[in-house]
């Protein structure tokens, strides 16, 4: 049987079923088609939507990924989701939201399938080398200059796709969890594992405790096994070294 043929839905009723989180995903917004989740994420936070307020679709077609690339996101095969989130950190410091949230995704997919997923610098998931799902943040401008521009945490995984399902473009770089595993994942049941962790990670940073966050990082990198000096990231206007140490 067709992994799609027996996932459950992405609706409001499924996903707030059995979720364990205070803040994340308590108010949500369920589509079948839009043109990006991130987008009407924007435009709800603009209007005021809560902290923890998700956006969910079961097709995008304009999903992007990093530096404005498209992100293919097929009907029912994946999580093409968005959160809008108001954390109290300077806006210098977002690329941690974004290390916390590949962090998350990477925990929960090796919670759920024992696959080894695994991280690039600073927002792709892989698994065995071959992109599998990836982390867009961006900064909503807000329309009461007092408050704090909420950030916008878009993420998408491939779930249930089939080799087919991809096109020749990303065919050789792109995976699913359903490819590599062999095995039906439901995509809802991931969602919440996904927002329980990062729900935990996030209130890490909001207490400033992000060394834990970034060996966690370091070590789903694979850096923690290889011999490097420092490396320089530039993140916002000042570099940052970060040490990979076997």
């Amino acid at each position: 049987m067709r992994c799609l043929d027996i996932d459950e839905p992405m609706t409001e009723p499924n996903i707030l079923s059995g979720l364990r989180t205070r803040i994340l995903g308590k108010t949500v917004y369920c589509y079948s088609s839009m043109d990006s989740t991130n987008q009407v994420a924007k435009e709800l936070a603009s209007g005021g939507a809560e902290e923890g307020t998700l956006v969910v679709a079961e097709e995008q077609t304009k999903g992007r990924g990093k530096r404005g690339r498209s992100w293919e996101s097929a009907y029912g095969r994946g999580i093409w989701a968005s959160l809008i989130l108001r954390p109290q950190i300077s806006s210098f410091h977002t690329w941690k939201v974004t290390l916390g949230a590949a962090v998350s995704i990477a925990r929960a997919i090796r919670h759920l399938t024992e696959l080894e997923a695994t991280l690039k610098w600073p927002n792709d998931i892989l698994i065995r080398g071959k992109k599998v799902g990836g982390v867009l943040t961006e900064i909503s401008t807000q329309r009461n200059q007092q408050e704090t521009n909420p950030l916008i945490l878009g993420f998408g995984l491939n779930v249930t796709h089939r080799q087919e399902d991809f096109s020749e473009k990303i065919r050789r770089q792109a995976t699913s969890l359903y490819i590599e595993s062999g095995k039906c994942v439901s995509r809802v049941t991931l969602l919440q594992a996904i927002l329980q962790i990062m729900e935990e990670k996030f209130c890490q940073l909001q207490n400033s405790d992000h060394e834990q966050l970034l060996q966690q990082w370091t070590v789903l990198s694979g850096c923690a096994d290889e011999q490097r000096t420092q490396s320089p990231r530039r993140i916002g206007h000042k570099v940052t070294y970060l040490r990979f140490e076997s």
